[in-house]
């Protein structure tokens, strides 16, 4: 049954936007504790001894592959429960993980902390963008989720800046006992970072549950089945946004794992400014992507309806095949110009995305479809998109031919992305169009 307990009085003309700034504080927390080992690793790996391999199970597969299982069934669960009170237990969950973490003293062990994280995390993103979909009306949309989103940009430099700071204040000579242990650097700097959070998590038991509008006829009271059964219905939008994002996650992915080793291959520069280039891109590419993906959707809502959102969408796709190519330009300057240029067109093609998501499908079907869209990032982002790259550049020749392997994976990854969305345009409605009159 749909939970309508605790529904905010939308008379109050600030409510909604104080709603949303709860939301975005759960986002970035949530973050900030998925990312959390980030500035701790190395200091993890000698304490506990743990090979380059086991560390990235542990910051890899490890998260990924239940957020790969979990993320449908917290989806169809998003559908039918009140999304404020799953959002703070998992808060909840994702803060003992982290505890749980620091006490960890094996790779197993630490492994084991790191699933209900996962889980945690993908959870609160389903609900948190649910709910998002509820709060404001269909031409406001983009730009909400915009500002919810900025939370997961916002949530892993946040983790890195306390960790590290956090991490030089440790002493040996004052630290606790595990039994007869003492208390690592990297378990005392963990404890702490979930310490400083815990009064950001207070303000989250102020979320309400939101009516949910845009419903079909069921009025949410869906099986699994029937639930999955009609948003197949719903496949004429459903399909060219969860393959474009798919083909899309594919490209950036490749560019954000491969991005460093190949300015050292190439270009052969120290790893400072390696990291110096690659955090200079990431962090403007990614702002840049939310700030116009958001307010795009909104602008073309009003003006041409979904199908326009779509249509600017593909000329975005478009506008990337060339700058898919960075990778054979001949200087660092042009390369990392133009590989931003890439990222910048793929992050605001992700958020138009999810902007559409949260307007095109109907209320009691949009975590279970958000679930999916987690999904398909946990596959193609993580799982598929560095092994393509490194296949590639195998069959090249080796190592050295990376660059070439990246110009050719993110080349094709945009022309499929491009041509998905140009297919796709006939499928979505116009402005004059309700949806249900689209989708008959």
């Amino acid at each position: 049954m749909m939970v309508q307990d605790n529904v905010l009085n939308n008379a109050k003309p600030w409510a909604p936007y104080f709603q949303l700034a709860l939301l975005a504080l759960a986002v970035t927390i949530m973050t900030y504790f998925r990312q959390s080992l980030g500035p701790l690793q190395e200091d993890l790996r000698l304490s506990l001894l743990l090979s380059d391999n086991q560390i990235a199970l542990i910051q890899g597969l490890m998260v990924s592959i239940p957020v790969a299982l979990v993320s449908i069934p917290l989806g169809f669960i998003t559908d039918r429960v009140s999304r404020s009170r799953l959002i703070v237990m998992l808060m909840a969950l994702g803060l003992l993980a982290i505890v749980i973490s620091a006490f960890a003293q094996s790779f197993l062990g630490l492994g084991a902390a790191r699933i209900p994280l996962g889980i945690a995390s993908s959870g609160v993103l389903i609900a948190a963008y649910s709910l998002v979909g509820d709060l404001v009306p269909l031409h406001q949309r983009g730009r909400a989720a915009t500002f919810v989103a900025i939370g997961e940009k916002c949530g892993g430099p946040l983790a890195f800046a306390l960790g590290g700071a956090v991490l030089v204040t440790y002493d040996p000579a004052t630290a606790p006992q595990i039994g007869a242990a003492q208390l690592q650097g990297w378990s005392w700097a963990l404890l702490w970072m979930a310490g400083l959070a815990l009064p950001f998590l207070l303000p989250l038991l102020l979320l309400r549950e939101q009516p949910r509008h845009h419903q079909t006829s069921s009025g949410g009271n869906l099986s699994i089945h029937v639930a999955m059964r009609m948003l197949w219905n719903y496949r004429r939008v459903v399909v060219p946004i969860q393959l474009g994002r798919a083909t899309l996650s594919i490209a950036d992915g490749a560019v954000i794992v491969w991005g460093a080793p190949f300015f050292a291959r190439k270009f052969h520069l120290p790893p400072d400014q390696i990291g110096a280039i690659m955090g200079s891109i990431l962090l403007i590419s990614g702002i840049l992507g939310l700030l116009f993906g958001g307010p795009l959707v909104d602008f073309y809502m009003r003006r041409g309806g979904p199908r326009l959102v779509l249509t600017c969408m593909a000329a975005i796709a478009l506008f990337s095949i060339p700058c898919a190519f960075f990778a054979l330009l001949p200087s660092v300057t042009i390369v990392a110009f133009v590989m931003c240029l890439f990222l910048v067109a793929g992050f605001t093609i992700a958020t138009c995305a999810l902007g559409l998501n949260l307007i095109v499908i109907p209320s009691e079907l949009r975590g279970l479809n958000l679930g999916i869209t987690i999904v398909i990032g946990a596959v193609f982002f993580t799982g598929l998109a560095p092994l393509t790259i490194s296949l590639m550049s195998g069959a090249l020749g080796g190592e050295h031919m990376i660059g070439t392997a990246l110009a050719l994976v993110c080349g094709t990854a945009s022309v499929l992305n491009a041509a998905i969305f140009l297919f796709g345009i006939p499928k979505f409605p116009r402005a004059n169009e309700t949806l249900g009159e689209a989708y008959a």
